[in-house]
């Protein structure tokens, strides 16, 4: 009996120093959410990652997550179907109008009309006559004589008389004064140039001018002939005012 009591004893302390073990849960944990992954790897070569949140009957919450790589079997097609945004290249044509500056009419400009000289070729002129002022030299003498006239037909003096032209190739140039011809032969404004010592034939070769004594010129260049004929060897020429 003793011997049974000790064995109750023993039991007992045994009994009470063994450690409490929870009980396992039969139920099996709620899976809340799942997801997979399916990654793109060369050489027909996926890589699956999965992941799901696990909850089991306590009220922790813990997530399982998993990745498998593995070999695409060949006779599985897997299509890829891949979305582009399309981007358009706008290109704008420009079309260009020229623009032309107005047409301008030019406004016709007047040419002045040049004022006339105030001395005149005196109507009736030139005159051929034989030389009267040198009857001695006969053909052997060329000139000219005359008179310049103001507006009310008096003879001036001190007009300058500007004669040009050409003789056999030579140039000759007369410059003298109204007033100045010897012997009054012409008349009170009388002027007088010799133009050769032989009677020549030319033809508008020679020019005479009227000028005052400041080098101002008082009429137009007129031409005039000479003749080889020893009757017509003096040319008288007058000018008079407009």
């Amino acid at each position: 009996m003793k011997r049974n009591f000790f064995l109750l004893l023993i039991m007992t302390l045994l009994l009470s120093s063994c450690i409490t073990l929870e009980e396992v849960p039969t139920s099996m944990p709620t899976i809340i959410q799942e997801t997979a992954t399916i990654q793109e790897q060369p050489s027909n070569t996926v890589q699956i990652i999965a992941s799901a949140t696990i909850k089991p009957v306590a009220s922790d919450t813990a997530t399982l997550t998993s990745t498998t790589t593995g070999t695409v079997v060949p006779s599985a097609t897997a299509t890829i179907i891949r979305t582009f945004t399309p981007t358009f290249t706008v290109t704008k044509t420009l079309t260009l109008t020229p623009t032309f500056p107005p047409t301008r009419t030019a406004t016709p400009t007047k040419t002045p009309t040049p004022t006339p000289y105030p001395y005149i070729l005196q109507s009736g002129v030139p005159v051929y006559l034989a030389n009267f002022g040198y009857p001695d030299a006969g053909c052997n003498w060329m000139g000219i004589g005359g008179q310049v006239f103001n507006s009310d037909g008096i003879p001036l003096i001190n007009m300058v008389i500007w004669i040009r032209g050409v003789i056999q190739s030579q140039q000759i140039e007369k410059v003298v004064l109204t007033g100045t011809a010897e012997g009054n032969k012409y008349g009170p404004g009388g002027f007088e140039a010799i133009l050769s010592s032989t009677a020549v034939d030319t033809n508008g070769i020679f020019s005479i001018q009227v000028l005052d004594l400041n080098g101002n010129v008082l009429s137009d260049r007129i031409y005039f002939d000479t003749s080889s004929e020893c009757n017509q060897n003096l040319i008288v020429l007058n000018f008079s005012a407009r």
